[in-house]
């Protein structure tokens, strides 16, 4: 399964009316999406975020892709700001996929 595939399959999992705003702007963050074109292969090589957004096109969607301004430790960094902004009386249910803070 390619990336724009992926991206697809899980928008798909999300409420319709929700859908083409998920779309309107894809982040590609990590590591694997920071090489660049080499000198000399401009004409047969795009970046990641390009080759993502083309191939969502061939799929008959427009979409704004870009990738973050540091993409190899922008996942690290996202998830230390998450893991100091959820609180520790959070509980997340798996069957329900929602989370809930502990009253009691």
């Amino acid at each position: 399964i390619n990336l724009a595939d992926a991206i697809i399959l899980s928008a798909q999992k999300t409420p319709l009316e929700l859908q083409p705003h998920l779309y309107r702007r894809i982040i590609l963050s990590g590591g694997n999406f920071a090489w660049k074109v080499p000198k000399g292969f401009e004409d047969v090589a795009v970046d990641a975020a390009t080759k993502v957004r083309m191939l969502l096109r061939e799929r008959g969607i427009e979409a704004s892709v870009e990738l973050t301004k540091d993409p190899l430790y922008s996942v690290w960094k996202g998830c230390i700001v998450y893991s100091i902004a959820v609180p520790d009386d959070y509980l997340w249910s798996w069957d329900r996929m929602e989370g809930w803070y502990k009253w009691r």
